[in-house]
This record gives C-alpha cells, sequence and structure tokens, in this order.
C-alpha cells in the first residue's frame, strides 16, 4: 500500500453532474477499500465507496439516504433547489 491519492473511478458517475468520479484511496489504481472517498472529477459532489464482496462495489453519493435529508451542506442545498425547480417545470406541463 501506498500513499493516500485521488485516482479516476471507473465505476459510478456523478449524480449531480453526471460526470466521471475519483477515489481517495492508497491502493494500486483499480482498487479501492470500503469506506474509501469519492468526489466528482467536476462538481466534487462527495461520496463514499461501499464494498459488499469483490465482484459488489458502488458509490454512496453523500444524499442518497435518508438520513442525509436535512443535510444543510451546499451539496444538498443546491441539490434540493433542482429538485423543487424541475417539480415546479413538471407542474407547468
Amino acid at each position: 500500500m501506498g500513499t493516500k491519492k485521488w485516482r479516476p473511478w471507473r465505476g459510478d458517475d456523478c449524480v449531480a453532474c453526471g460526470s466521471s468520479a475519483e477515489v481517495y484511496t492508497e491502493q494500486e489504481e483499480g482498487w479501492v477499500c470500503d469506506d474509501d472517498e469519492v468526489r466528482c472529477s467536476e462538481c466534487h459532489y462527495p461520496g463514499r465507496i461501499a464494498v459488499e464482496d469483490v465482484d459488489e462495489v458502488w458509490v454512496n453519493w453523500h444524499g442518497e439516504q435518508e438520513a442525509d435529508e436535512d443535510c444543510q451542506c451546499e451539496h444538498c442545498q443546491r441539490r434540493r433547489r433542482l429538485l423543487e425547480e424541475y417539480e415546479k417545470i413538471t407542474d407547468q406541463s
């Protein structure tokens, strides 16, 4: 194992903007550990790696869990504003 650094993540794309993600890990490129930090390479939307098994690895993006509904970070506030705007647009249709 080496020093932690940001490496490309070839898994899930960012739920906020659709860009590619990167993972902060000390593992070799292509490998990750459970709970490694993830962020979008463009908007830096945060998340964490979840490892269930060697073949089951995904990103738990911030705000996807019910416990984050009351979060006041800038990412969650922006996401709520965008959802509200989307609901207004779809209600007018």
